[in-house]
């Protein structure tokens, strides 16, 4: 957490940290402990949030929002009886809200953990993608499914967040002209293909 501060307004007592790096490049996160809620922003939501839009933004990093999602739970764990998002309803109960920012701290790294590990045995994002399971333990966990996103999606996110969109053929590293490839029998039937 940057920068951890109190700060009193309208008789609302706060306690506040920037959590750079995750959902948003400057995304903050408030206790307030005479309520014991805790508004997690968009930091952990009830779904697999994305890593990368497909509206296109530079790739988020699972690894410290899985760091940051851990600290949340040491620091104010044991404080909150709710715990809530900016766009999602609000989980109740100490234990059913440590329960579920866990589940969410493991769903990142795990992602970006298991995504290094194939990355270092020679896999590409789409190989990956393709084999890359989700552990029974997050699988049952209605919460940690892609309704915002997909495992694959975020895996070859993760891929092109540490070596980019280069695949290791040299052959594709040509132009970036669509090839076109004749379909029918009529040589003037010709159409534009994204390969």
């Amino acid at each position: 957490m940057v920068n951890p501060s109190l700060w009193r307004q309208s008789q609302l007592t706060a306690r506040n940290g920037l959590y750079p790096g995750t959902e948003a490049p400057a995304e903050i996160n408030l206790h307030f402990p005479e309520q014991r809620a805790l508004c997690m922003a968009e930091n952990a939501t009830h779904n697999l949030h994305n890593l990368l839009t497909l509206r296109g933004a530079p790739v988020r990093d699972p690894r410290i929002w899985s760091r940051y999602l851990a600290e949340a739970i040491e620091l104010f764990g044991a404080d909150t009886d709710v715990a809530f998002a900016s766009h999602h309803w609000p989980t109740w109960g100490r234990d059913n809200i440590v329960a579920y920012l866990t589940e969410q701290r493991d769903l990142y790294c795990y992602l970006h953990d298991q995504t290094l590990r194939l990355m270092n045995q020679g896999l590409i994002g789409t190989e990956i993608a393709d084999v890359l399971r989700m552990p029974p333990s997050l699988e049952r966990q209605w919460h940690t499914h892609g309704y915002h996103g997909s495992v694959s999606h975020h895996v070859k996110a993760i891929y092109q967040r540490y070596l980019g969109w280069y695949d290791g053929n040299p052959g594709h590293c040509g132009s970036t002209r669509r090839r076109r490839r004749r379909t029918g029998t009529s040589s003037s039937s010709a159409v534009s293909m994204p390969w």
